[in-house]
């Protein structure tokens, strides 16, 4: 094994139990290893730290799989084992295994790189979703499907399917390609009904859906919200309207419109997106639950302008990361706060509204100042009802902030005083 030695006192962060390395920090190049050769890191006085996987040409150089230095079968089939019963245990005792979940989350469940979405299936048990973004993981995914394999007798039994979709698959030389069907029982894995989160059920594109198929992150912030609606919209006769902006597969205007229904209220729900084939699965899931369902294709921007002001009990404004890069920071600010402001006017005085950002690189502050300067400019006043994140499927480790990506605020927009 390629032995990797840090500069002095480089090595402070790692110890901290920060999952990554910098070309910066080495002491010596990193070119003479290949892309996911696995590596022991050692301090500049040659003590143990880590064993991880190597990028020669990439900026972060070292991605650590283990701190103990016993645990030397690093990528092995037992390896994935023991991290995905680890992380299904941390899911199962927070109450998300049995619904649709992020199994395993990257460096927060300890395997940098790697995804799992697992999806449970109206009748035919669950589809596992496996997204390799580094070359590190993607050179070991046959050890992935064997350990999922062998763990899925306890869960009933698994499809796996492989889904090499990630974008950042290009910066570490990988291609992008189709998602495949590994192995498995279901017969049209693409064209199935998935259980969700309160037993909502909702039709899933996993075939050609962004990431692997859907964005599993919003459940807990949809519960979050799904709180509020018990206490709100006492009139039983009048219809609650929502706007769900950027939709995707109706998610938001679903789980609402369910939990409402419940209550004895009758929803009517508009959705917004720019891709035709994502309104049709929101067609298609939204009006499972509610009375009526409107949908307008097209760019989100244009079409808030022609809506009614004031005309909507909840706004929902989840769009796609608008800033992938540090140079796209202060343009997609800027566009993030338009679009909340847009979508803040057409709130009923009193009524609620979310925001929401999934962008890595707006930070909690920059989320907050978006929402300051779109509620002044929309003229209304916001009070948080709750503010959401990261869900249990989706863990936050304290020591890697680059892990914490959603910002989502759950509020009541009002008149100013």
């Amino acid at each position: 094994m390629t032995v990797w030695r840090l500069k002095k006192g480089a090595d402070r962060r790692i110890r901290s139990g920060h999952p990554w390395v910098f070309t910066g920090e080495l002491a010596h190049s990193a070119k003479e290893v290949a892309p996911g050769e696995i590596v022991e890191l050692r301090t500049a006085d040659d003590h143990f730290l880590a064993y991880g996987y190597a990028h020669p040409t990439s900026q972060i150089c070292f991605r650590k799989l283990s701190s103990r230095s016993k645990e030397k079968d690093v990528l092995s089939v037992d390896f994935f084992q023991r991290r995905l019963q680890s992380a299904f245990e941390h899911r199962r005792a927070a109450g998300w295994s049995e619904f649709s979940h992020r199994w395993l989350f990257a460096e927060a469940d300890g395997v940098p790189g790697l995804v799992v979405d697992s999806f449970l299936t109206s009748e035919q048990g669950w589809i596992v979703v496996v997204q390799a973004s580094t070359a590190g993981m993607d050179k070991v995914l046959p050890n992935v499907f064997s350990a999922l394999e062998e763990l899925g007798t306890q869960r009933g039994g698994l499809t796996v399917v492989d889904a090499p979709s990630s974008k950042s698959r290009v910066m570490e030389g990988l291609k992008i390609g189709e998602k495949r069907v590994v192995f498995g029982q279901v017969r049209d894995v693409y064209d199935s009904d998935f259980r969700f989160l309160d037993d909502v059920s909702l039709r899933v594109d996993l075939a050609h859906g962004q990431k692997t198929g859907f964005f599993l992150d919003q459940q807990w912030n949809v519960h979050l919200l799904k709180q509020a609606l018990k206490h709100s919209f006492k009139r039983p006769t009048t219809p609650v309207r929502i706007l769900d902006v950027c939709c995707y597969v109706g998610q938001w205007g679903a789980h609402l419109a369910a939990a409402l229904m419940s209550e004895g209220k009758t929803v009517e729900v508009t959705t917004i997106d720019t891709s035709e084939a994502a309104l049709s699965f929101a067609r298609h899931n939204v009006s499972r639950y509610a009375g009526g369902v409107e949908a307008l294709c097209g760019d989100a921007l244009e079409i808030l302008g022609t809506l009614q002001p004031e005309s909507y009990d909840i706004v929902v404004c989840d769009p796609p990361a608008f800033i992938k890069k540090r140079a796209d920071l202060e343009n997609g600010l800027r566009a993030y706060t338009k679009l909340n402001r847009d979508a803040l006017k057409l709130v009923k005085p009193g009524g609620i509204f979310v925001g929401a950002s999934c962008s890595g690189l707006v930070k909690a502050e920059d989320w907050r100042t978006v929402l300051c300067d779109a509620s002044l400019k929309s003229g209304r006043v916001l009070r948080h009802l709750y503010l959401g994140g990261h869900g249990p499927d989706h863990p936050v480790r304290p020591e890697f902030p680059e892990g914490e990506y959603l910002k989502c605020f759950i509020a009541r927009a009002d008149v100013p005083f």
